[in-house]
């Protein structure tokens, strides 16, 4: 997964490839290529994973870093009308947020990392993790509003920290690795 300038703008695009390497994968749209259209806006991707819940692939990424995006495709390359009725989600609940990875939970929810900047300054992001359910909605159940936001994670007044990477374990517990700036450099973060 990533991105595709289509048209003259970016969307978020899936390739498929055989377990050889060959840039055609036969059960995955006619040439091996997918991508998700959304309308009148650039939208960049950094993150798939495979549903193997419901089936398909979804991404997560983001506008140019005004909100997070999450696409989905089913297991041929076709928008996932099941998925927010048009395969994508926008969240703009908190401003300047993009996506970096997304994992599927044992109950086919999916689990979003990457930053957001609640005081809307580009120059200061927090860790957020996002749970949607299947159907593309918030999971209310995670932190009450479907969305944890975290900062400070290596100390300082600095309020800068980015979640890059996750993984579930089997009780669905989540492991998180970033960044965090202390003030005077960036620290790892897990």
């Amino acid at each position: 997964g990533g991105y595709k300038e289509w048209g003259g703008r970016d969307d978020p695009t899936y390739w498929a490839l055989n377990m050889n390497g060959a840039y055609y994968h036969p059960e995955f749209s006619t040439d091996g290529i997918a991508y998700n259209y959304y309308s009148g806006i650039e939208v960049e991707a950094f993150g798939i994973t495979h549903d193997h819940v419901n089936g398909g692939y979804v991404q997560v990424g983001g506008q140019y870093h005004n909100y997070m995006t999450i696409s989905k495709v089913t297991a041929t390359g076709s928008a996932d009308t099941g998925f927010d009725t048009d395969g994508e989600v926008s969240f703009s609940a908190v401003p300047l947020c993009r996506g970096s990875r997304v994992q599927t939970d044992s109950l086919g929810n999916f689990v979003a990392v990457g930053d957001c900047s609640p005081t809307n300054n580009s120059a200061n992001y927090d860790m957020t993790v996002w749970r949607f359910q299947s159907d593309g909605s918030l999971d209310t159940s995670f932190d009450s509003d479907g969305y944890f936001i975290h900062s400070a994670a290596a100390g300082g007044t600095s309020q800068h920290d980015r979640g890059n990477d996750l993984i579930l374990d089997s009780n669905g517990d989540i492991y998180i690795t970033g960044e965090s700036h202390n003030d005077t450099d960036y620290d790892m973060v897990v």
